[in-house]
Parts: C-alpha cells; sequence; structure tokens
C-alpha cells in the first residue's frame, strides 16, 4: 500500500498485508533451512517492523541478485543481441540525419529519431538524454535540448536504451554534423580526440579476459593522459543487463577511494567507456562497446555503428617544396 493508494488507511492496508504474508511465509519456514530469514529489496518500515514481530528476520537481498545477474544465460544473450540490433538501427538512423542535417535543426529533434525507432521494434524506452552538441559535449553528461546542431560540430550520444525484451542497450558513439556534405573535413582535434577514445575503449576491452581480477583490469588500463583526467568517465568498464549493473571497475586513480575487487567471469555483458574532454575546454569525443565476456575474452556485440572513418582518416601533406 502506498499514501496515493490507500490515502489514511495506508497503515491498515499494510497490516492486512502483513497479515497474509505470514500466513504464507510461516509454513515454508518450517522446512526452510534458513528459518524465518527472508531476503529483500525494498521494503517499508511498517511492513518491516510487522513481519518482525511475527519472529521473521531481514537481510538484503542485493548483493546476491546482483552476482546472479551479471552471469547471462544463453537465452538472456540472444535478447540482448536483438536489442543491440534495433537500437543501431536508430543510430543508424540519428547519424544519417546528421550526415547533412536541416537547417536549424534541434538537438530534441535530432535525438527522437533513436526513440521512435526504438519504440516501433518494441523497445522499451530510452532510459536518459545524454545526446548533445558542440560547446555542450564537454563535460559528459549534459542533456539533449533546444540547442541548435551547427555543421561542423561534434555530436555524441550514449544510448542507455531499455530494449525490447526489457535487456539495456549501452553503447556510445560520436559524429560530426554535416560529415556528408561536399568537401566536408573535420577538424585536427575532432580527429585526434576520437582516435584517442577509440585506443582507449580497445585498450581496455583487450583486458577483459575471464579471470582477471578487477584489481588487474584496473592498474592496466590505458593510461589517461592528464588533460582529460579531470572530464574522464566515472567508470571504465561497467556491467550492463536490465540497467546498469555490477561490476563497475573503475579507474586507477579512483582505486582507494571506490575501487572493489572481483573476478570478470564468462557470461557477463559488459559496456567498456570512454570520455576525452580537455580541462581546457573544447569539444568531447564519447565512445563506448557494449560486449560480453566469453571463455576468450571480450565479444563485440555493438558491432554494426563502426567507428567514422571521416575521423580516423589523415589529413593530406603539403607538401614543403
Amino acid at each position: 500500500a502506498t499514501m496515493a493508494s490507500a490515502g489514511p488507511r495506508e497503515n491498515e492496508k499494510i497490516d492486512d498485508w502483513v497479515n497474509q504474508m505470514d500466513e504464507i511465509l510461516r509454513p515454508l519456514a518450517e522446512t526452510s533451512p534458513f528459518g524465518k530469514r527472508i531476503a529483500v529489496e525494498r521494503f517499508q518500515e511498517r511492513a518491516t517492523r510487522g513481519l518482525r514481530d511475527r519472529g521473521f528476520d531481514f537481510i538484503d537481498a542485493q548483493i546476491p541478485i546482483e552476482y546472479a545477474r551479471s552471469l547471462k544465460t544463453e537465452e538472456e544473450i540472444v535478447a540482448i543481441r536483438y536489442g543491440i540490433k534495433v537500437v543501431e538501427e536508430g543510430v543508424h538512423r540519428l547519424r544519417d540525419a546528421l550526415s547533412q542535417p536541416e537547417a536549424n535543426v534541434t538537438e530534441n529533434e535530432v535525438w527522437s529519431i533513436l526513440h521512435s525507432t526504438v519504440i516501433a521494434c518494441d523497445g522499451e524506452y530510452v532510459e536518459t538524454r545524454l545526446m548533445n552538441s558542440g560547446p555542450k559535449t564537454n563535460p559528459w553528461m549534459q542533456e539533449s535540448g533546444a540547442r541548435r546542431i551547427n555543421v561542423g560540430e561534434t555530436v555524441q550520444l550514449d544510448t542507455d536504451v531499455v530494449g525490447p525484451f526489457g535487456y539495456y542497450v549501452d553503447f556510445s558513439r560520436t559524429f560530426t554534423a554535416g560529415y556528408g556534405l561536399p568537401g566536408f573535413q573535420a577538424t585536427e582535434k575532432q580527429k585526434k580526440h576520437y582516435k584517442l577514445a577509440l585506443e582507449m575503449v580497445k585498450h581496455n576491452m583487450e583486458l577483459l579476459i575471464p579471470g582477471a581480477s578487477f584489481e588487474n583490469v584496473t592498474f592496466n588500463a590505458w593510461p589517461i593522459p592528464e588533460e582529460f583526467q579531470a572530464h574522464k568517465y566515472h567508470v571504465q568498464t561497467h556491467g550492463t543487463g536490465m540497467t546498469g549493473e555490477y561490476p563497475y571497475i573503475f579507474h586507477p586513480s579512483d582505486w582507494a577511494s571506490h575501487g572493489y575487487d572481483g573476478v570478470v567471469k564468462e557470461g557477463m555483458t559488459l559496456s567498456v567507456e570512454a570520455f576525452i574532454g580537455s580541462d581546457q575546454g573544447g569539444e568531447g569525443v564519447k565512445f563506448e562497446q557494449h560486449g560480453v565476456i566469453t571463455k576468450d575474452g571480450f565479444q563485440l556485440l555493438s558491432t554494426n555503428v563502426p567507428p567514422e572513418p571521416y575521423l580516423l582518416e589523415e589529413s593530406p601533406q603539403l607538401c614543403s617544396a
């Protein structure tokens, strides 16, 4: 019961529920090796007191549930693969809209393309509004809004989609508005930062092999240059299941304050993060890959939106003669 559903009768309804639960749980407790111990994720205080008065004890269910959720079954991997394909289609459509963008198009108008694709393909919803452009790209975590996107500006996004079957799809991409226009050239800084982000993700993916400790992955991670330390993403890798989940693998600089050890295991689905944004300002680059741990290491799942060739190409060298 909640205040909204029961109003001033909330306590009465909670007490009724406690009586019903007592009738259900008591015979189970008589045969359980754990007796009257119950694992709960979230509970109202009055309900807790009511069952405790009847002899029940409580433990936090979050830890065992998170451990269990971190290892995916084959059926779950099939569902996740399908969800990634749906989201990749939405990102392709969004990318196409940025090739030769309409005049005065806004971030929200472009961002809506991903939303519409997700819903049309039986996905559930996009959890965040993490698409931004131009000066909003650094530092990361600025939300999509009414800002108009200009040709030549960086546009970056994090999918954060609860897709078909309820599984989370989490990868990030960075584009440059107007990349399809005749004579388009990305700037040298855009290319440099993009290549660094890809290098970081590639390096850290290669560390994710079954049996590797979180501590080992942390301290062998790609060394982030000092210029980009202040604005780095808060983790280098995280679990991805029904949402962002266990484990979080932190950066070396954050190990003492936030890090914890564990083991990379086959069946984990993980997202590997990179954000390259200078502490001196200017545009940033967000890149992230979603994959699964197999016996051979990190198998990439987010394969169908490959890196942008115009951000990887070398600029022509001028003749010095």
